[in-house]
């Protein structure tokens, strides 16, 4: 598995083999599908050799070749699948189960903790791409454009909860479910409680600094900027983790968070949210798998937006 080499390399003899063994190989044909949207699959494809076409919506949004992951929904969320992806030469793939995903994680065997890394910094990626695809297309649809009513970056206002109240809110986050409760300590102690009023801007795009944000109440809707108006990318509803790109891949984010209600956030600090981000251990872990399944959404919503645009716009590039 010489493009595994990444997820491999530096580790004990046992730790790989006892990763290895849980891989299974599969060979697909230049032209056949690897994944459907909408079936039932807890399988993540990693790509070996080749490359693959990624299809959300009707239209193609993303193309991966050696060393991508796919399918990682199905590991970490749900096990539907939420794009179609077909071969566009004959690939080698290396599968990995959710069963098998969750022997390594429980065993502490770094190989897990690198996968979820490796989904999280793909998934950042994958929506850096569509948002651009969208601001490019939605350039040439002023109907999807709205006026940039909103306000300077602001820290919100910090009201005092205490510890059991966090914890009860970071436990009923779905990007927080069903994560052992001593991991959830963890992060209740990096945790500090903000408001927001309606049409305040909880980040900017253009910066990469700001805490990452877990919303407890209300609503944020994630805007792109378009020639001094804005589109709007997607909608968030309590209990969803935002504000991550920029912790992921220290580039300046594309979008903006805007409080479109009264919303109450959950915030960690950035420093603290790099430093999880790569620690194997058991709470570094759940704070990836948030992280996954938030991105996740991210990605599905923006592809969704995307997919509309092309409706409204099909002469757009």
């Amino acid at each position: 598995m010489a493009s595994l080499y990444s997820l491999f390399h530096d580790i004990s003899t046992r730790r790989a083999e006892e990763a290895a063994m849980r891989f299974e190989p599969l060979e697909v044909a230049a032209g056949q599908p690897i994944a459907t949207e909408g079936e039932v699959n807890d399988a993540m494809l990693f790509v070996e050799r080749g490359e693959v076409i990624v299809i959300a919506g009707g239209f193609e949004v993303a193309r991966m070749g050696a060393g991508s992951i796919i399918g990682e929904i199905g590991l970490f969320t749900h096990a539907v699948r939420t794009a179609t992806v077909v071969a566009a030469e004959d690939t080698v793939l290396q599968t990995l189960s959710r069963r098998s995903f969750a022997e390594l994680r429980n065993a502490g065997n770094p190989i897990a903790f690198r996968i979820e890394l490796r989904a999280v910094e793909q998934l950042a990626s994958r929506l850096r791409q569509v948002t651009a695809d969208i601001v490019q297309v939605a350039t040439e649809t002023p109907s999807m454009l709205q006026p940039a009513r909103r306000t300077s970056e602001y820290g919100g206002h910090p009201i005092p909860l205490p510890p059991s109240r966090i914890h009860t809110a970071l436990a009923a986050a779905t990007a927080f479910y069903g994560s052992p409760p001593k991991a959830l300590e963890r992060l209740v102690g990096l945790i500090e409680a903000r408001t927001f009023r309606p049409g305040e801007t909880l980040a900017s795009d253009g910066r990469d600094d700001g805490p990452m944000y877990v919303l407890a109440h209300g609503q944020i809707d994630m805007v792109a900027p378009v020639d001094g108006r804005q589109v709007r990318i997607a909608t968030l509803d309590p209990g969803e983790v935002f504000n991550l790109m920029q912790h992921v891949d220290e580039k300046p984010r594309p979008v903006a968070w805007v409080a479109r209600e009264g919303v109450t956030v959950l915030a960690i600090h950035q420093n603290d949210v790099v430093k999880m981000l790569r620690t194997h251990d058991l709470p570094g872990s759940v704070m990836r798998i948030a992280m996954i399944r938030s991105l996740s959404d991210r990605v599905n919503q923006a592809n969704a937006t995307f997919a509309l645009a092309r409706l409204l716009n099909p002469a757009a590039e």
